[in-house]
């Protein structure tokens, strides 16, 4: 069975950060997601958010996948995949 643009597995695109903040930025199937994760001294923060070619989020409501807890990239982007796949193929026809 062949793939379509909505069923890629995501791809990491671009990485950035410093010791308190990082962000890896995905291209899954047609959209651009970034993945960013922060750290203070009180808790660590991993958020998923929609954004463009460039890196710029575009929408700062959180996405599935993100948590209020140390979680990393690569797990919060697994979230996200699974969640939306599963909503194509739960959708009516």
């Amino acid at each position: 069975m062949a793939r379509n643009k909505s069923e890629a597995e995501p791809e990491l695109i671009e990485k950035w950060g410093n010791s308190g903040h990082s962000q890896k930025l995905w291209k899954v199937g047609a959209e651009y997601i970034i993945t960013s994760k922060v750290y203070s001294s009180l808790t660590v923060e991993t958020q998923v958010f929609h954004a463009n070619a460039t890196g710029s989020i575009t929408s700062y409501a959180p996405l599935f996948g993100s948590k209020e807890a140390d979680v990393s990239h690569e797990i919060a982007i697994a979230a996200y995949y699974v969640y939306t796949r599963q909503a194509y193929l739960l959708r009516p026809l």
